[in-house]
C-alpha cells in the first residue's frame, strides 16, 4: 500500500521567499503581486523565548518585562528581576539593592528553577545566564546563592558552598560587571 504525502518534502520546490497580497477589491484582470519581505534592521535582536505565563504575573507591577535599554545578556534582553513573593518551590530568601530590586536569592528546601524563575518574572534561560559562571549546573542545594542581577554574574552566586569561576561561560554580549 502506498501512502501519498500531501506535505512538501525537503526536495520539493516551494517558494517561501515571497508574501503575496491580493487587491482589496478584485477587478477584471487583477492578479496577485509579490511583495518583498521587510529587511531586518541593523539593531534587530531576537525576541525573548515564549513560555507559559505564571498566574502570579497577573498581579505583578507594571514594569515587569521592561528591558534595560541597550543591554543584552547573550541573545536575551536584560530584564530586572521583580519579586512576586514566595510560591511553591520558590520559598527562599531574597536580597535587594537600595531600590528594592532583587539581586540574589538563597535557595530553600524543595526549590526548583522553574518556580524560582517565575517568582522573579525571569525567563528560565535568563536565570541560567545569570548563574552560568559561578555554578556547575542548575541543580539546587539548600543554601545556594542564585544571582539575579546581570551586572554581578562574575561576583555573586554559589553552588553547594562552592563559587566557581567559569569565565568562558560568560554570555556575550553582557553588561559591565562589578
Amino acid at each position: 500500500m502506498s501512502l501519498e504525502n500531501p506535505l512538501p518534502s525537503a526536495t520539493s520546490s516551494v517558494d517561501v521567499s515571497r508574501n503575496y497580497t491580493a487587491p482589496a477589491k478584485p477587478s477584471a484582470g487583477a492578479t496577485a503581486t509579490p511583495t518583498a519581505p521587510a529587511a531586518p534592521s541593523a539593531d534587530a535582536r531576537p525576541p525573548t523565548l515564549p513560555g507559559p505565563t505564571p498566574p502570579s504575573l497577573a498581579a505583578a507591577p507594571q514594569n515587569i518585562g521592561a528591558a534595560v535599554p541597550s543591554e543584552y545578556l547573550g541573545d536575551l534582553p536584560v530584564h530586572l528581576a521583580v519579586d512576586l513573593g514566595s510560591q511553591p518551590h520558590a520559598t527562599g530568601t531574597v536580597t535587594t539593592d537600595a531600590n528594592g530590586t532583587p539581586t540574589s536569592y538563597t535557595v530553600a528546601a524543595d526549590d526548583d528553577s522553574v518556580a524560582v524563575s517565575h517568582r522573579f518574572a525571569l525567563d528560565q534561560y535568563m536565570l541560567g545566564y545569570l548563574n552560568c559562571v559561578r555554578r556547575m549546573d542548575d541543580q539546587y542545594f539548600i543554601g545556594d546563592t542564585l544571582n539575579l542581577d546581570a551586572e554581578t554574574i562574575t561576583t555573586v552566586g554559589d553552588e553547594n558552598g562552592v563559587s566557581y569561576a567559569f569565565a568562558d561561560r560568560l554570555p556575550n554580549p553582557h553588561p559591565q560587571q562589578h
